[in-house]
């Protein structure tokens, strides 16, 4: 709830600032997710251990590196990443990180169906793909935002 709740009052803001851009960064969201399952599928992308912990260490870097700025824009007027080609390049990343953890995800939903997960489990895996695609909409929405500006 407390997601949904933010997302709303995010994507408000955004939609305040620049009309129409909430419902690009929809259709890109959607866009970007069918592209990345169906490319899982259809060239049967296997996920190894190391692959995984390479997308969880550096989805961990990319989260603590914001919030490092985040610590510093509030107490440090003027300085961090803002927009511009570091802000647009920061969310590239994100972009990027999020579509590999959206296969992680993927994975870790054909994994519990492979060995007959229990059904009351399934909302680990509906809570872990709904976050990521939260994640993906919010970086697509900024990157449309530093390019409107």
């Amino acid at each position: 709830m407390i997601e949904g709740v933010f997302i709303g009052m995010f994507s408000k803001l955004f939609e305040q600032w620049y009309p129409g851009i909430v419902v690009q960064a929809v259709i890109g969201t959607f866009v970007a997710a069918g592209v990345t399952l169906a490319t899982y599928k259809i060239f049967r992308i296997r996920v190894s251990s190391k692959f995984r912990q390479i997308v969880v260490i550096a989805t961990i870097a990319y989260a603590v590196t914001l919030f490092i700025n985040f610590i510093v824009t509030l107490f440090v007027p003027g300085l961090g990443i803002r927009m511009g080609m570091l802000g647009l390049l920061v969310s590239a990343v994100g972009v990027t990180l999020a579509v590999l953890n959206l296969i992680l995800d993927f994975d870790y939903i054909e994994q519990g169906i492979a060995i007959g997960a229990p059904a009351q489990e399934s909302w680990r895996a509906a809570f872990g793909l709904t976050v990521t695609m939260v994640w993906l909409y919010v970086e697509i929405l900024r990157i449309l935002s530093y390019i409107r500006r």
